[in-house]
């Protein structure tokens, strides 16, 4: 998307969105990358694990509906909608 966004004659970058990124930008992008790396390791070295036992349990990937708090709260919300839209189709057929 970079390259798309340098070059004035592609219109391309209009189609991305995108535009030439200046050399300050470049650096700043690169430093706030190379941050997140020591961020990562003092966050791994100095807070305990234990501090997110309680996310262990949200398993979004489990089909079960009541197998945690947001699936089965993302049940009852499906369940709504599709009440509502049923109601919102059988007043378009009668009209």
């Amino acid at each position: 998307m970079i390259h798309f966004g340098s070059d004035p004659a592609n219109t391309m970058h209009l189609i991305l969105g995108t535009n030439e990124l200046t050399l300050t930008m470049h650096i700043t992008a690169w430093v706030l990358a190379l941050l997140t790396i020591p961020i990562h390791v003092a966050v791994v070295k100095f807070i305990p694990s234990e501090n997110f036992k309680r996310c262990l349990a949200l398993d979004l990937e489990n089909n079960d509906d009541d197998s945690n708090c947001l699936t089965a709260r993302m049940t009852k919300f499906n369940d709504g909608y599709r009440k509502l839209s049923n109601n919102t189709q059988e007043d378009n057929t009668a009209a």
